[in-house]
C-alpha cells in the first residue's frame, strides 16, 4: 500500500502461518499505523516481526495468550498507550518474576483493559501494574473462579493504588469466588465492608458490589464494579439466582448501569411474566452500548416484547439481533406484528440470525414472517432452512442482502443444489451453508462458502473447515 495506514484489524479462524506472519510482520513496518487489533492465535503473535522504532499506539489482542506474551508486548512495543488483552492467561510454567527485570516501566501506557481464563493471583496483578506507574484507567475481569482472597481485600487494593498507581482515576472488575461452607464465614457484608472506607467513597467515588449467587451445582460470591463493564452479558442467568446482595454505598435501589457490547436475554417465565404484568425486578439495570441482542425464547413470546426492551437498553443502536427459539413456540399475538414493531425501533440493525434447533414448524413461521419480510436495511441473514426451494424463493425476493448463511444438515449436497437451480443473479452475493447437528443445545457446524452474482459468472467457491478449497462451475 502507498497511502498511510493508521488502523489495521484482522480476525481468521483458517491460516497459513507460512504466510501469515511475514505479511503480518510488514503491515506492522508501515511508519503510519497507531491502532491494531488482532484475533487469531498466539502462535502467529508471537511471530510478528515488530520494527525497531514502533510507533503503534493501541492494541487490542483477542486470543489465548501466556504471561510472557504479555511482557513481550510491553518490552517491544514502548509506545503503547492503551493495551487490551482479552484471554491472557497465566500458567505454572509462566514466571513473570523472573522476566520483569529484562521489562522496563512504560511511561506511555495509560489505559490497561485484561481479561483472564485462570486462576491468577493479587502478587501476579501487582508485579504487571508495578511497571505500569501512569495508568488512568484499569480493567481486570476474571472469567474463572479465583481463590486468592487478596483480589477481594478493598483495602489491599487501596494501599496498592494509594502508593503505586496515584494517577488511577477508573477502575472496573469482576471477580468470582466459591462460597465454601462450614469453613469460614465470609459473607456479602464482610467482602464489602473493605470497600466501605472514605478512600473508595469520598476519594474515588468507586461503587462496589457483591452478589451471593446460587448456582446449578454450587454458590459463588460476584464482586464488581458499577457500571459494569463485560463484553457479552447473560440477563437473567437461568441457572443463577441472587440469594443477597449489597452495594458499598447506601443506594440500594439505584439503577445498574450494564456497559457491553453483546446482550444475552432469556426470555423465560420470569421476564415473561415481567414483561407481561409490569412487575417490578429486583435489580434494575439499564444496558449501555448493546449492538449485539440475543433473545432466547422458550414456550412463549411475550406480547409487548419491543417496548419491554425499549425499557432497558437502547434500541436505536443495534446492529444486530439473534433469535434463538430454544423449542416450538406460542404466540400471543402475531408474530409478524411483533417482529415488525421490534424492527421499527431498532433503526440501525443490519444483521439478522434465527436459530430454530431442529423445529420444523419455527423454521416454517419465522421463514414467513421473518425473513421474507425483512426490511431494506438489514444486509446480512442466517437462519435455519431445511428446503432448498425456500432458499431460491429467499434469494429471488429479498434482494437487498448481500450476504446469506443457511444452517443445514448437507452443506455440501445443499450449496450445490442451490448453484444448480438458482436463476442467474443480477448482483454479487456471498452465501454460506452451514451444516451442522445439536449437540446439548450447541451447534456442531462445518462451513461451505460460496459466493453468487454478475461478476463472476456463476462460480461455486467451497470452503469447508479442514482448511481445503474446491472451486466448482
Amino acid at each position: 500500500m502507498q497511502y498511510p495506514l493508521k488502523t489495521f484489524s484482522i480476525a481468521f479462524r483458517y491460516y497459513d502461518e507460512e504466510k501469515m506472519v511475514p505479511l503480518l510482520s510488514s503491515i506492522m513496518f508501515h511508519n503510519d499505523l497507531r491502532k491494531f487489533e488482532y484475533k487469531g492465535t498466539e502462535e502467529i503473535f508471537n511471530k510478528i516481526q515488530w520494527p525497531i522504532s514502533y510507533h503503534i499506539e493501541h492494541l487490542t489482542v483477542f486470543c489465548d495468550c501466556r504471561w510472557r506474551t504479555v511482557c513481550s508486548i510491553l518490552s517491544h512495543l514502548r509506545s503503547l498507550r492503551t493495551l487490551a488483552l482479552k484471554g491472557a492467561n497465566k500458567y505454572e510454567s509462566d514466571k513473570f518474576i523472573d522476566v520483569q527485570p529484562n521489562i522496563t516501566q512504560s511511561t506511555c501506557l495509560t489505559s490497561l483493559s485484561l481479561e483472564t481464563y485462570t486462576n491468577i493471583t493479587m502478587n501476579d496483578i501487582e508485579s504487571l501494574l508495578l511497571l505500569l506507574p501512569k495508568l488512568t484507567h484499569l480493567r481486570l475481569i476474571g472469567q474463572d473462579i479465583l481463590t486468592d482472597p487478596s483480589l477481594f481485600d478493598g483495602c489491599r487494593w487501596e494501599n496498592f493504588i494509594k502508593t503505586k498507581l496515584t494517577l488511577l482515576n477508573r477502575f472496573e472488575f469482576w471477580f468470582t469466588r466459591y462460597v465454601v461452607d462450614n469453613v469460614d464465614c465470609t459473607t456479602v457484608e464482610s467482602l464489602i465492608a473493605t470497600f466501605r472506607t472514605s478512600f473508595w467513597l469520598e476519594t474515588k467515588h468507586w461503587c462496589v458490589k457483591c452478589d451471593h449467587i446460587s448456582g446449578k451445582y454450587r454458590q459463588y460470591f460476584y464482586l464488581y464494579s458499577i457500571p459494569i463493564s463485560l463484553d457479552i452479558f447473560q440477563y437473567p442467568n437461568r441457572y443463577s439466582e441472587i440469594l443477597h446482595s449489597i452495594l458499598n454505598t447506601t443506594d440500594d435501589n439505584s439503577t445498574i448501569i450494564v456497559e457491553t457490547h453483546a446482550l444475552s436475554l432469556d426470555l423465560s417465565k420470569t421476564v415473561n411474566e415481567r414483561i407481561q404484568h409490569q412487575i417490578s425486578p429486583r435489580m434494575n439495570y439499564w444496558f449501555q452500548s448493546v449492538v449485539e441482542l440475543t433473545l432466547e425464547i422458550e414456550k412463549n413470546w411475550p406480547a409487548n416484547l419491543a417496548e419491554y426492551l425499549s425499557t432497558i437498553l437502547n434500541l436505536s443502536s443495534l446492529q444486530t439481533i439473534h433469535l434463538d427459539f430454544k423449542q416450538e413456540c406460542q404466540f400471543v399475538v402475531s408474530l409478524d406484528n411483533e417482529v415488525d414493531t421490534l424492527f421499527k425501533h431498532a433503526r440501525d440493525l443490519i444483521s439478522c440470525k434465527i436459530s430454530c434447533h431442529n423445529s420444523e414448524r419455527m423454521k416454517l413461521i419465522t421463514f414467513n414472517a421473518i425473513c421474507l419480510k425483512l426490511p431494506r436495511r438489514i444486509k446480512y441473514l442466517q437462519t435455519d432452512i431445511t428446503y432448498v426451494d425456500d432458499a431460491k424463493i429467499l434469494l429471488e425476493q429479498i434482494e437487498h442482502l448481500s450476504h446469506v448463511t443457511f444452517q443445514n444438515s448437507d452443506a455440501y449436497g445443499f450449496a450445490i443444489k442451490i448453484i444448480q437451480q438458482t436463476p442467474r443473479i443480477e448482483r454479487d452475493l456471498a452465501y454460506e451453508i452451514e451444516c451442522y447437528a445439536w449437540i446439548d443445545d450447541y451447534p456442531r457446524a462445518n462451513l461451505v462458502h460460496f459466493w453468487l452474482g454478475k461478476s463472476i459468472n456463476k462460480q461455486l467457491n467451497i470452503r469447508t473447515n479442514n482448511k481445503r478449497m474446491k472451486r466448482v462451475r
